[in-house]
């Protein structure tokens, strides 16, 4: 199992592209999240849209979901979708929360002539009641975080957990600020965990937030989703490092 961040940055980079990613098993290839600047990320990792079999969605701001009409356009009307006559469309997997709120984002965006187009016509939406979901054989955990509010109600953001097959449990946090309760900051072997530098904004874990936790979980954090500029030696101070745009992990 190999693990591909294709952007590391905030919502506003303009030098690591959004934080993005890639897992692939099987030698399929499956998406998290699709900011803005997907087709750029994609294309500067060297992973072609249709080298994609699905895509997760965490949540619907628009640096892990404002790609949607990239995503949908660039797979429906692309030859290379088109396999033994059949038009194949990306699975698509969302917590149902989240998944409500997929087609209303995209909409008024992605038309196509005379018809009245659904976000099945785009993608193969897998539907599922549970907290988790099964892709290639490994099992996903969606993992609830607090990220921000939505005139006073959380907006909900999921985050995935998973074993590999060498038995690593694996936590990508998605956007959060830090739950210093999570049970995964001890029971996770590798941590890819949110993290903001420069100022605060109370919306993502902050980099000093970060350092007070204790010195053995920070040695399994790699953070990501930084802000352009200047960055804290990290490794000096206990953690796994900066996640690197395009690095492949093997996990």
């Amino acid at each position: 199992m190999n693990f591909t961040f294709l952007g590391t940055g905030s919502a506003f980079t303009n030098e690591n592209y959004q934080s993005n990613a890639v897992i692939e098993v099987n030698g399929k290839k499956l998406l998290i999240d699709a900011g803005g600047d997907i087709r750029r990320s994609l294309k500067a990792a060297g992973v072609n849209l249709w080298d994609l079999d699905g895509i997760y969605v965490t949540h619907l701001h628009s640096d892990h979901w404002g790609g949607a009409e990239f995503l949908a356009y660039g797979s429906f009307f692309n030859p290379m979708f088109v396999v033994n006559g059949q038009r194949r469309r990306l699975k698509l997997y969302a917590h149902p929360s989240v998944r409500e709120g997929l087609w209303n984002s995209m909409n008024d965006s992605t038309v196509l002539p005379n018809k009245s187009a659904t976000l099945n016509d785009y993608f193969d939406v897998q539907e599922f009641d549970a907290d988790s979901f099964q892709w290639e054989g490994v099992q996903f955990d969606m993992v609830k975080t607090v990220h921000c509010l939505d005139d006073s109600d959380p907006m909900p953001c999921f985050g995935l957990t998973w074993v590999t097959e060498s038995g690593k449990r694996v936590w990508f946090s998605a956007d959060a600020v830090l739950d210093r309760d999570q049970q995964l900051f001890t029971t996770a072997d590798v941590i890819f965990h949110d993290c903001e530098t420069g100022f605060e904004t109370g919306v993502h874990a902050h980099y000093n937030e970060l350092l007070t936790l204790p010195a053995a979980v920070r040695a399994k954090i790699t953070n990501y989703h930084y802000n352009d500029g200047p960055k804290a030696d990290c490794k000096s101070a206990g953690f796994a490092g900066w996640a690197v745009q395009g690095e492949k992990i093997a996990l």
